[in-house]
């Protein structure tokens, strides 16, 4: 299997120690990046170019998906995936919380962990804190622990799934220099609760109308604070 990874940042580098076993890996990046002895890579103003010749293409998060559909002469939309989507569907515990907002997240995320280490639990706490989260599985996860990701429109704009619980802090316009409008942020932080179904949990801060609207797409039990 031929491997793209694109951008070669913190999350590349986790995406690629995660695939580099799976296939045959190429890296792409715009900058001169330095990489493993052997490893091929595609540097420079030209490095998406003919992507579509790879059959699972890494996104990192600074890539946005829509440069990359638009340098393919073909539709590779379900060749895309990035290091959240891979762990959202490997991760051993479906005990996940997933963390998003526009201030705050970080911190919240943190809170949340501490409170349920408190309870005797094991807590695995990373994503656009910390550690990336295919590296969280290097922790040797169990199915009765707990993973909290702090998560970034970056990261959510294109996931396929989503975590048991959700929790949508106080979101107001931001990074308008990445993504086209508004709406594509606020769309971004959506597919955090797209994907849930009645089992699952979703929370939200009820003071704001952009946080409410984000949760409702939920199918889950909706809590308000």
């Amino acid at each position: 299997m031929k491997i793209a990874i694109i951008g070669y940042g913190l999350e590349g580098h986790s995406s690629y120690e995660y695939w580099k076993d799976k296939g045959d890996i190429t890296i792409c990046d715009i900058n001169n990046v330095t990489v493993e002895e052997g490893v091929q890579t595609q540097i420079g103003d030209n490095y998406l170019a003919d992507i579509s010749r790879f059959d699972l293409i890494v996104r990192s998060p600074i890539i946005k998906p829509a440069d990359i559909l638009e340098a393919s002469n073909q539709n590779v939309k379900d060749k895309i995936t990035s290091n959240t989507n891979e762990f959202l569907n490997v991760c051993p515990t479906k005990n996940i919380i997933g963390v998003t907002g526009t201030k705050g997240k970080g911190t919240t995320s943190t809170l949340i962990a501490k409170l349920i280490t408190s309870l005797g639990k094991t807590v695995h706490l990373g994503g656009n804190i910390g550690k990336p989260a295919l590296e969280l599985l290097n922790e040797n996860i169990q199915p009765q622990d707990w993973v909290v990701l702090e998560l970034s429109s970056f990261q959510l704009i294109d996931i396929k799934k989503s975590p048991h619980i959700a929790v949508c802090l106080m979101v107001v316009a931001e990074h308008l220099d990445w993504h086209p409008e508004i709406n594509d942020y606020f769309n971004a932080k959506t597919q955090l609760f797209r994907y849930q179904n009645s089992d699952d949990v979703a929370i939200y801060y009820a003071n704001n109308e952009n946080s409410k609207r984000i949760a409702s797409t939920s199918k889950g039990w909706k809590i308000p604070y």
